[in-house]
């Protein structure tokens, strides 16, 4: 059974709902239709989630194909009679892209559905084209989260009662979901209640599962995203996962658990650019590449700096550069270092340095940027230029 209808006002797709029967398995299948050169992408959603959560990352991918389908046992799937293990239910998803005449694909796994995707590549290497994996970890073999959350998440009480769910969300979710209740309350709206025995055989499907062992072996070009605020998922477990997987890059994003959907506009095109990227990844030397993304507008505006001089207009402003942090640029010959109290005294040296008071407007606290110039071998002093 197939039905069809427009999701996108900007840019109308007509997304195709299909009912699939794969081996007395009746799996509900969503496909956004895409009009690019790259190959489809099969997403795997997070436990206990529909596939209309993934709606909105999806629009954002423009161009690209996208399946989506719900797990056995949540949305509109049926739940098994029996338990299953990642294994079995990769080899149903194949049957399930068989059945749809579609070959070599692009993955992406969130979460749960990150561990399967996982065992996607590694079972079907010349299927998996590039894997994307989002908010995941190696299973069983890996950083935990801490035991009031794993509490939480134990039983799918969160997507039945929408009470429970807004009590509980910053603390499992993290990020966005700390200050914007609004977004727990839409995100609320947009959940289809999986059944209790769906939620458990999805839990046990992961139980004592690991791809520890076997993650080096993934040779496919890999896209890892965390976010450095989820309770879930620590971050360490990306790092970790960059380390084993031979061909992959992380990124690091200041959001928690659900960064798909918290920081779509954003995360889209760092996915988009990753799946047109045809090269080969394996002989590119900065793999591994760990990049913090800025979170919103008033996260940027907490990382630029006032440098002033005292009792003075503002004469410069640096962006995009932590105080915290001690750096040297080469090219600018920019030192920053933190002045404790110890240390304020003046340094006799033969070079002379201008020092100016950078002011940060949130802690107050006093850096100090050495400036050296020189001229004819000698160090002269000069000041910054004063912006008006």
């Amino acid at each position: 059974m197939e039905t069809t209808f427009s999701t996108n006002i900007r840019e109308p797709m007509r997304v195709r709902f299909k009912t699939l029967d794969i081996d007395g398995q009746i799996l509900r299948v969503a496909i956004r239709p895409g009009s690019s050169d790259i190959l489809p992408l099969l997403v795997f959603n997070g436990i206990g989630a529909n596939l209309e959560l993934i709606k909105p990352f999806a629009d954002e991918l423009e161009g690209v194909e996208v399946i989506a389908f719900d797990a056995p046992g949540t949305g509109g799937s049926s739940t098994p009679k029996l338990p299953y293990r990642f294994p079995g239910l990769v080899r149903l998803v194949s049957k399930m892209l068989d059945e749809m005449n579609y070959g070599q694909v692009n993955i992406l796994g969130v979460s749960w559905g990150g561990a399967l995707a996982q065992q996607f590549a590694y079972d079907h290497p010349y299927r998996c084209n590039r894997l994307v994996l989002a908010a995941t970890s190696m299973g069983s073999v890996a950083i935990p989260a801490k035991l009031s959350v794993l509490l939480k998440m134990a039983s799918p009480r969160r997507y039945v009662q929408p009470s429970y769910m807004e009590k509980i969300a910053a603390s499992i979710y993290g990020g966005a979901f700390r200050r914007n209740s609004r977004l727990i309350k839409n995100h609320s709206l947009k959940i289809r209640s999986p059944s209790g025995i769906g939620y458990y055989y999805q839990i046990l499907a992961g139980a004592g599962w690991t791809s520890f062992h076997w993650l080096h072996q993934i040779k496919q070009p890999t896209l890892i995203l965390a976010g450095d605020d989820d309770p879930i998922i620590p971050l360490a477990n990306a790092k970790l996962m960059a380390r084993l997987i031979p061909n992959s890059e992380l990124r690091v994003i200041r959001c928690g658990h659900l960064f798909l959907l918290t920081r779509t506009k954003e995360i889209a095109p760092i996915v988009l650019d990753f799946l047109k990227d045809n090269q080969n990844r394996l002989t590119n030397p900065e793999r591994n590449k760990t990049v913090v993304e800025v979170e919103s507008t008033a996260e940027t505006l907490e990382e630029e700096i006032e440098v002033t001089k005292p009792k003075a207009k503002k004469v410069r402003q640096l962006k995009t550069r932590k105080v915290t942090k001690s750096k040297s640029t080469e090219s600018t010959g920019i030192n920053t270092e933190r002045v404790s109290s110890q240390n304020n005294e003046s340094k006799n040296s033969d070079d002379t340095d201008n020092k100016i008071t950078n002011v940060d407007s949130k802690n107050s606290e006093k850096v100090h940027i050495k400036l050296k110039t020189e001229s004819g071998g000698a160090t002269s002093e000069s000041k910054p230029p004063e912006v008006k």
